[in-house]
């Protein structure tokens, strides 16, 4: 694993610890609130944001890996890696939020029907891994700076716009989100970089039996 990665999840796993114990001992638990007041003043239920919060929904994920799965030319390169993240991610983060039950924010001020515990955000969480694996599929393919450019704009915006739709909502605490970033990110870099070595390995050998 490069040195640049290492560091990545070494400053991950540092805001992940930092904001979780900030949430779960209540020291921000006044400011929280705050958060989605600011985002969504009027507590509106805007297009925008809807339509992301709606994008980022377990059915899509799935179509979307389903694709990149049996699509012959993204199979190998992106599909299985992808795929195998998302699972890792999946898994994890319903052990962790049986693990902590946080319970969501108040019934009453949630903006859109959901139950389940809130730490950390399902949606933050596997997106940041679904996406970001995606971008680390992605980027040895790009031949210039602006490919590398367009596919970094757009597969870190997607995953950190469906996680502030989750604050905008009032169905998480930013905390819950941020946290779920933090893993996300942390999972796609790890399973990125065990599976498609495994696979090119694995192709080699196929090809010499």
């Amino acid at each position: 694993m490069k040195k640049s990665k290492i560091i990545a999840i070494a400053a991950l796993a540092v805001i992940f610890i930092t904001v979780m114990v900030l949430a779960l001992t209540g020291v921000i638990e006044s400011f929280e609130p705050a958060l989605h007041t600011l985002l969504n003043p009027k507590g509106e239920i805007g297009e925008f944001m809807h339509s992301f919060t709606v994008f980022g929904d377990t059915i899509l994920d799935v179509f979307l890996i389903a694709v990149l799965v049996f699509l012959p030319f993204t199979t190998k390169q992106v599909g299985i890696p992808v795929a195998a993240t998302a699972i890792t991610s999946t898994v994890l983060n319903k052990v962790i939020k049986a693990i902590v039950a946080r319970p969501r924010p108040d019934e009453a001020l949630r903006l859109l029907e959901i139950d389940g515990y809130s730490f950390p955000s399902g949606h933050a969480m596997n997106n940041a891994a679904i996406y970001i694996a995606i971008m680390m599929c992605l980027l040895p393919l790009c031949k210039t700076k602006t490919q590398k450019g367009i596919v970094i704009t757009i597969f870190t915006l997607i995953p950190l716009i469906i996680g502030v739709s989750r604050v905008y909502f009032n169905v998480h605490f930013a905390s819950d989100v941020v946290c779920g970033w933090c893993l996300g990110a942390i999972v796609a870099l790890i399973m990125t970089e065990l599976v498609k070595p495994g696979l090119a390995n694995f192709s080699k050998l196929k090809k010499g039996a």
